[in-house]
């Protein structure tokens, strides 16, 4: 009985086609690198958002609404992961750039008061989506609040701030 072939074993992995939604640059991603150094590639977001958008997709206002009154949703990004159709390019037509955000956010808040008021036409108390949600903190995990870099140039909290900093 002849043996099987060995299948030599590919050191370099090259990352799956699997796309993710970024929460902090409100777009789609794909890994265009490997596992281990990732590059991502925010260019996908405008084909994903046709090959989805043309799909039909049931019951978007009964599901927004209870994404937002879930007590784990807690910013619009997490709106946005549903309702990608919100989704704004910037001027160039780019997709996660600082300019895209600010419009996305713009779009997101409006259509949450349009939700809204649709409620309450269909006779149910307006709820306020928008102040339900809080915009998601943009900075690197690794970058400090202003805040705490007052604070630790030397700068005295108020005395109703100092609990702000007693973890820290």
């Amino acid at each position: 009985m002849p043996r099987a072939k060995k299948k030599t074993k590919n050191t370099k992995k090259k990352a799956t086609e699997r796309i993710l939604f970024d929460k902090k640059k409100l777009a789609f991603k794909v890994n265009t690198g490997t596992k281990k150094k990732p590059i991502w590639d925010y260019k996908v977001t405008a084909r994903v958002l046709k090959e989805r958008l043309s799909t039909e997709r049931r019951n978007l206002t009964y599901r927004t609404v209870k994404l937002v009154m879930d007590d784990k949703t807690d910013t619009f990004a997490d709106v946005m992961k549903l309702r990608f159709d919100w989704l704004i390019p910037d001027s160039n037509g780019d997709f996660g750039t600082d300019e895209a955000i600010e419009v996305t956010l713009a779009n997101c808040k409006k259509e949450l008061d349009l939700l809204d008021a649709e409620l309450n036409e269909l006779g149910f108390q307006s709820v306020g989506l928008v102040d339900r949600l809080v915009e998601e903190d943009r900075r690197t995990s690794n970058e400090k609040s202003l805040s705490t870099k007052l604070f630790e140039l030397g700068l005295k909290p108020l005395d109703s701030q100092l609990n702000l900093f007693d973890g820290e």
